[in-house]
């Protein structure tokens, strides 16, 4: 946690006044600049000692200007099993890139590496992510989308924001998340910092209607959306049309 904390004041300009610091469950006012922080994204995933993530993200009017990822057990490739020993974090600041920070004992960087989402577009070669935890009906929807879009990989169901690190640095090139549920509304705290973590590689980060994720109604949750779409940016559209095509059907 402190290396995290380090890490995003690095990128924090000290001038400005200090923001507020809402915790996952907390509120504060939309309009002000303000921190928000999940210490432990993923809970499941923590517990059953797989992918959880302490996520911390800088937002100011509604923009979302700084996150970082860290991810203790997230292994270097989606295919290699080897685990870094002390993790790694994911960092991003608005309008200046995103990179990869591989941590050593006592918290010292090993090496930092800048995040390229995956240029591929060939379905057939496309890996994609999804969460671990969901109904069967909503694994079901995000299925047909993926079949319409002519992926024929098996997905890579993974807890926590990991998701998006994997899509920034290349591993996947699509996260979908949708809830078939009509109350359901993402929360500011499950978002901010991967989102700008993958847009910053190169990625493109909207809901389902291709709306960007709009953090202004602030403190919890996000108001103007449904679901999220994550992928590098070049087969967003695809995904999109595919979206509406399959809850189109969902929906009749």
């Amino acid at each position: 946690m402190l290396r995290v904390r380090q890490a995003a004041l690095e990128r924090v300009d000290h001038r400005r006044p200090a923001p507020a610091l809402v915790r996952a469950q907390h509120q504060v006012d939309p309009a002000r600049r303000y921190w928000v922080l999940d210490p432990v994204d993923g809970t499941k995933g923590f517990l059953r000692k797989e992918q959880y993530a302490i996520a911390l993200a800088l937002v100011e009017g509604g923009q979302v200007l700084l996150g970082v990822l860290a991810c203790p057990n997230l292994p270097f490739s989606l295919h290699a099993p080897e685990q870094p020993v002390f993790g790694q974090m994911y960092a991003a600041v608005k309008g200046q890139g995103a990179e990869r920070i591989d941590l050593g004992a006592g918290d010292s960087i090993v090496r930092r590496l800048p995040l390229r989402v995956t240029p591929e577009t060939e379905p057939a070669r496309l890996e994609w992510v999804e969460r671990v935890e969901s109904s069967d009906k909503n694994h079901d929807v995000t299925a047909q989308v993926v079949e319409a879009v002519g992926i024929t990989k098996e997905p890579h169901r993974i807890d926590s924001q990991a998701k998006y690190a994997v899509v920034a640095r290349g591993d996947a090139a699509l996260y979908l998340r949708h809830s078939l549920s009509k109350t359901y509304i993402e929360k500011v705290w499950d978002h901010a910092a991967g989102a700008i973590v993958t847009e910053e590689a190169g990625g493109r980060v909207t809901d389902v209607n291709g709306h960007p994720l709009d953090f202004s109604m602030g403190r919890r949750q996000l108001d103007n959306n449904t679901g999220i779409v994550a992928t590098n940016g070049r087969i967003h559209e695809q995904v999109l049309e595919a979206v509406r095509r399959v809850l189109g059907r969902s929906a009749g």
